[in-house]
């Protein structure tokens, strides 16, 4: 079976020195998605969010390079992103 990676629509990063967080860079929506269950209903702590923030650039950064140095027809650019993180209530649900 033939891998396409540069057709991937969602690559996912679990940095694993930072807790348990996930960083999903979605290729379709140029967003990257934060998963991140320390937050309760309320949210986040604006130190937590620029910790979210700083990852997520670094990741984000990271990819691309390496992608661009792998791949000499890599179809995406690292400009125009978005971020969202979420979070996970009392129910189990993801907001």
């Amino acid at each position: 079976m033939e891998k396409h990676i540069d057709q991937c629509r969602m690559f996912i990063f679990h940095p694993s020195a930072y807790g348990w967080c996930c960083y999903i860079l979605d290729m379709l929506r140029k967003r990257i998605v934060v998963l991140d269950p320390q937050a309760g209903p309320f949210g986040f702590t604006s130190d937590r969010v620029k910790f979210h923030e700083q990852i997520s650039h670094a990741i984000r950064g990271a990819f691309f390079k390496c992608v661009q140095t792998l791949f000499s027809s890599w179809p995406g650019t690292c400009d125009g992103w978005t971020q969202r993180v979420s979070y996970f209530d009392d129910r189990k649900n993801c907001k």
